[in-house]
C-alpha cells in the first residue's frame, strides 16, 4: 500500500473528488485547474518522485507479513513454492498494468486531467461496457470500495496481533508523480518495487524454510531464540515497522470512506475534526475487532482471500472487457 499526503485545509482528499461518475467531460474541461508547485496539474501539492514513488510502493507492500513465508513454502514445497511465487507476482502485476491503462484511457475519453481512482475506473468502464455491464455499473462500484475498505481495515487489525498482509493501491501512487507516465513503464516504479517486492519475499520464505524445515512458524520471529538480546531487538524494530505501516494501510480506506461521507454529509463546519473523527472510529473498529475476534489470523485470511482476490485477479480484467468490449 501507498503514502499520501493529506491537505486538510483544502478539505482533504481533493484529487479524488475530482471526475465523479456524475461529472461530464464538459464539465472536467471546465473546472478551475489545479497545480502543484511545479505546474503539475494533478491537484497535488507536492508530487512525487520515481524514487519516491519506488519507496512507498515497497513499503506499503513489504511488512512483517514476509515472515510468514517461511510457513508458505512449507506448505507449498521449497521447489513448487517458487515458481508459484513468481507466476502470481506476475500475475499481480499484469493486472495493475491493466487497470493502469484502463485509468488511463478513460481519463482520455473524458479529457480528464488526472487518473480516475480505483472505484471511478470500474464504473466508467462498466458504464461504456455492454448492457449486462451498465446494469452492474454501481454494484461494481460498491463492490471495489467495499473490498478495499475490507482489505485494509482487516490488515491493520492483525498489526495489533503482529501479522501483516500487502494490498496494491496503484492509482493514488501513480497520481501523485511528477511524472506519472513514469509510474508504468517498462522500468518504472511498478515493475522495479514489485521485482524488489518479490525477491525480498522469496528470498525470506526459501531461506526460512530452509533452516527450519518443518518445524518454521507461522512468523519466523517465533522461531527465534527465547531470552536473547537479539530476538528482543528484531521484535522491537518489527515493532516500530508496524507503528509506521498502520498508517499506510490504514489511509488507503480513509481515501475509500471520507470522500463519500464528506459528499453525503457534508460540507462541515470543521472538515479536519470531522475527518479526525472518521479515522478515530475506523481506527477503533480495528482494535476491537483485534481484541474481540477469536483466532483473528483466520478471519483475516479469509477477508484477504475473497476482497484481495478480487481486487488483483478478477476486477482489472473485468475493467479492461468492458472497456473495449466493442473494439478489435
Amino acid at each position: 500500500m501507498a503514502q499520501v499526503k493529506d491537505d486538510h485545509k483544502k478539505n482533504s482528499f481533493y484529487l479524488l473528488e475530482q471526475g465523479k461518475p456524475n461529472d461530464t467531460s464538459e464539465d472536467v474541461e471546465n473546472q478551475p485547474e489545479e497545480k502543484g508547485s511545479d505546474g503539475h496539474s494533478l491537484g497535488v501539492k507536492h508530487p512525487t518522485t520515481y524514487l519516491e514513488s519506488l519507496f512507498h510502493l515497497i513499503k506499503g507492500n513489504i511488512g512483517s507479513g514476509v515472515f510468514a513465508m517461511g510457513d508458505a513454502f512449507k506448505n507449498a514445497g521449497l521447489l513448487l513454492a517458487p515458481v508459484l511465487t513468481i507466476f502470481l507476482g506476475f500475475v499481480c502485476i499484469y493486472g495493475n498494468h491493466v487497470l493502469i491503462n484502463c485509468s488511463k484511457e478513460l481519463g482520455r475519453r473524458r479529457k480528464m486531467r488526472q487518473y480516475p481512482t480505483f472505484p471511478d475506473t470500474m464504473e466508467w468502464s462498466f458504464q461504456t461496457g455492454p448492457k449486462c455491464f451498465q446494469r452492474f455499473s454501481h454494484t461494481i462500484r460498491f463492490l471495489v470500495s467495499l473490498f478495499n475498505i475490507m482489505a485494509q481495515l482487516g490488515f491493520c487489525s492483525v498489526y495489533f496481533v503482529f501479522i501483516s498482509s500487502t494490498l496494491h493501491t496503484v492509482l493514488p501512487l501513480q497520481s501523485e508523480m511528477k511524472n506519472p507516465d513514469k509510474f508504468g513503464s517498462r522500468f518504472g516504479v511498478l515493475n522495479v518495487g514489485m521485482t524488489i517486492v518479490g525477491c525480498a519475499l522469496l528470498w525470506v520464505g526459501f531461506v526460512g524454510y530452509l533452516k527450519y524445515g518443518e518445524d518454521v512458524a507461522g512468523s519466523l520471529t517465533l522461531n527465534l531464540p527465547k531470552n536473547s538480546l537479539f530476538s528482543e531487538v528484531v521484535q522491537l524494530t518489527i515493532a516500530i515497522g508496524l507503528l509506521f505501516s498502520y498508517a499506510l494501510q490504514f489511509h488507503v480506506a480513509v481515501t475509500f470512506v471520507w470522500p463519500d461521507y464528506n459528499r453525503k454529509y457534508g460540507p462541515f463546519k470543521h472538515p479536519v475534526l470531522a475527518e479526525c473523527g472518521i479515522r478515530l472510529g475506523m481506527a477503533l473498529i480495528t482494535f476491537v475487532a483485534a481484541e474481540v475476534v477469536p483466532k483473528l489470523g483466520l478471519f483475516i485470511s479469509l477477508l484477504g482471500s475473497v476482497s484481495s482476490t478480487a481486487l488483483a485477479l478478477v476486477f482489472p480484467p473485468l475493467c479492461d472487457l468492458a472497456l473495449h468490449w466493442d473494439t478489435s
